[in-house]
């Protein structure tokens, strides 16, 4: 039980360190996580942030020291911010709740926050899986709570999603409109690469000249289909009489 205590003023240590560091900014917004070591997974609620880390609840206890990766509710964001941290600290709520556990998780990388675009379109399973459950529970809540949740950028990649299913369909049923739908995907590609080009460029400054390119590679293939892939699910939590079991 000493030991224990003792490894508990330890993180609470490093906490303090972390918060005199960084400047840190209340903020509650949910999300979930998973163990990158194993199958663990939860839902966390984001109470705190700051560039080098953030505070948050969650649904199950891991350990100090766990590497976990990490999909975030961002308001501003259409898009989960994905990012991958360290288990700092964790503390068990007095009281049993759902989300009964607090922790103090440390980014692998400063400022994603700042370009979460980077680290957010390199696709693997659990991310396509969140993205699919993140954008069918914002479709929803945007129909039922209109005021709260109907957000305009909330709607873009479904315009997006809507203009090339439809331009396709009419490209293949009017060939005469081909060339103008292949010259409008090509044009939003271009931009994407511009996009990626100013992005990778501040989010991987000092890094190597492979390490760029992956990463503009990851952004500028990734972006379109994670847009297509939110559209489509987005749509179908809007059109949906109750919560998507999946999104709950």
């Amino acid at each position: 039980m000493t030991g224990a205590r003792r490894d508990l003023g330890n993180k609470e240590a490093i906490m303090n360190a972390e918060q005199r560091r960084f400047t840190r900014t209340n903020a509650v917004i949910d999300g979930a996580f998973r163990c990158l070591d194993g199958n663990a997974q939860g839902a966390l609620m984001l109470t705190d942030r700051s560039r080098g880390g953030i505070r948050a609840t969650l649904t199950q206890a891991l350990e100090p020291g766990k590497r976990i990766e990490c999909g975030i509710h961002m308001p501003e964001q259409s898009l989960p911010v994905f990012t991958t941290g360290t288990v700092m600290w964790v503390r068990a709520k007095p009281r049993e709740s759902t989300f009964g556990f607090d922790a103090g998780i440390r980014w692998d990388s400063f400022g994603l926050l700042d370009n979460p675009q980077i680290e957010g379109f390199r696709f693997t399973p659990w991310r396509m899986r969140h993205i699919a459950a993140f954008a069918s529970q914002r479709g929803y809540y945007a129909r039922r709570f209109p005021d709260t949740h109907a957000k305009s950028s909330y709607f873009l990649p479904s315009l997006w999603t809507g203009y090339v299913l439809a331009g396709g369909i009419s490209a293949l049923m009017f060939p005469r409109w081909l060339p103008v739908f292949a010259a409008t995907l090509v044009a939003g590609l271009v931009g994407v690469l511009f996009e990626g080009l100013r992005r990778v460029g501040a989010a991987t400054a000092g890094g190597s000249l492979a390490v760029r390119l992956q990463t503009l590679a990851a952004l500028c293939i990734s972006k379109p289909l994670v847009y297509l892939e939110y559209g489509i699910f987005f749509l179908r939590g809007f059109v949906s009489r109750h919560l998507p079991r999946d999104a709950r």
